[in-house]
């Protein structure tokens, strides 16, 4: 069990700390986090999840009067979406429970990648892009109707940001589903000029100058068969601040996640130009939800 007060929310350190395991956002008064297991193989070990204690998954949701597991939508958390403090934040700002369990696992074919973009929080943001062979680890948060309308609004549905399409998902216990994932991004995806190809989230075997140590320094994005070139939060900043000085004379970031008065001031013009001379925007290997909104016409996890 661990405090949400201790995940910190500092944009330099996007996508923000992660439990170690699959969890349950749980509604308490501090709000609190709770190791979850699937019981087994399959859809149905999802389904009879149980926590440490051994107690089941849909017992815990039902005396928290709680949407159970089989009637939830599950949409992939790859960015900040997999961290408690922001799923917390994003819910109780909207005056919604935050009851949600959230299952940590990997995606097939797609990677996490920078967008040409800084975000209000002044952080970077991630999005998924298609890379052969690439199994970045990715979280399933299981959300009820009116949690993932409320994740669409603050994901830019509406605006045309992200739009919905369709990831496969590997969870913990080998099952794999075809489940929601927000694909798109504003700017585009930032390409490296060198190299002509997106940049990854660092993986936690990531050295950078040799001297970066996980989650002292960055939170990684683990990947097996990584085909990107990575770099942490704080060094896209620094790219971003290159970027910056040499094409309009004024860095946008006085020291990693905090802007300079120009930045604050500049920003969305900034983010025009980052758009225009580095954002792609690149195909995408997914089916696309045309109707995203009809929560109930959504394909629900008891559906698989």
């Amino acid at each position: 069990m661990e405090p949400l007060s201790e995940y910190e929310r500092e944009p330099g350190m996007y996508p923000y700390p992660r439990p170690k395991t699959s969890y349950l956002l749980a509604e308490t008064e501090g709000g609190i986090v709770l190791a979850l297991h699937p019981a087994g193989p399959g859809p149905a070990g999802i389904l009879e999840s149980e926590l440490d204690s051994g107690k089941k998954i849909n017992k815990v949701l039902y005396e928290l009067k709680a949407s159970p597991l089989e009637k939830r939508i599950p949409v992939v958390g790859y960015g900040s979406n997999a961290n408690p403090t922001v799923l917390t934040r994003k819910f109780r700002r909207r005056g919604l429970p935050i009851n949600m369990p959230v299952f940590k696992g990997s995606a097939r074919g797609f990677d996490i990648v920078y967008s040409a973009y800084v975000s209000k929080a002044f952080s970077i943001p991630a999005q998924a892009v298609h890379s052969e062979g690439t199994e970045p680890e990715v979280w399933l948060t299981l959300l009820d109707e009116e949690q993932l309308i409320a994740m669409h609004d603050t994901e830019g549905l509406k605006k045309g940001t992200y739009f919905l399409g369709l990831m496969p998902f590997m969870a913990e216990n080998n099952t794999e589903l075809n489940v929601f994932c927000y694909f798109g991004g504003s700017g585009g995806t930032f390409t490296d000029p060198e190299k002509d190809e997106p940049i990854a989230l660092a993986s936690s075997g990531y050295k950078g100058d040799g001297n970066l140590v996980v989650v002292r320094d960055f939170i990684p994005v683990d990947a097996k068969n990584r085909r990107f070139g990575e770099r942490t939060q704080k060094e896209m900043m620094n790219r971003f601040n290159e970027i910056s000085l040499g094409e309009f004379s004024e860095p946008i970031y006085e020291s990693p996640g905090v802007l300079t008065e120009w930045g604050k001031e500049n920003r969305l013009p900034f983010n025009d130009h980052l758009k225009e001379k580095y954002g792609r925007v690149l195909p995408i290997n997914t089916e696309r939800v045309e109707s995203p909104y009809e929560a109930s016409s959504l394909k629900k996890l008891g559906d698989f």
